[in-house]
Order: C-alpha cells, then structure tokens, then sequence
C-alpha cells in the first residue's frame, strides 16, 4: 500500500507502507524504524492506531504484544 505524504506546501512524497521489494529482516528493520521514529518525535504517548499508519499490514505482529501503557 502506498500513501502520499504532504512534505512541504507543493511537495508529496510517496510512503510505501508494505516494503514488498526488501527481504523480510529489511523490511522489519525499516518498520522498526519509523516506529521508534514516531514515538521519540512525539510529545505524548502514541497509540497503536498511530504507529499503525506508518508501517504495512505484515506488520501486525508487532502490535500484538499486549501493554497496559500506550507504546
């Protein structure tokens, strides 16, 4: 799935959410990524629905840890 991200006022750039061109250890990597580059650039808890927007549907073993806290 890709989704276009507004950059600047004219400028979009397109995310690829499902990573399907890297193998599957890049492509947990990259996720891992944006992940932890969402929560540190948050100044409040992020929430799963959050984090869900940045990375593909294979991904949903990373959520499927259970937290009494937002991640």
């Amino acid at each position: 799935m890709m989704v276009a991200v507004r950059k600047q006022e004219d400028e979009i750039e397109v995310l690829d959410l499902e990573l399907d061109d890297l193998p599957d250890e890049l492509r947990w990597r990259e996720w891992m990524n944006r992940i932890e580059a969402v929560i540190f650039a948050s100044a409040s808890p992020v929430d799963r629905e959050a984090l869900s927007r940045v990375v593909g549907q294979g991904a949903t073993s990373i959520f499927s840890l259970k937290t009494s806290r937002p991640i």
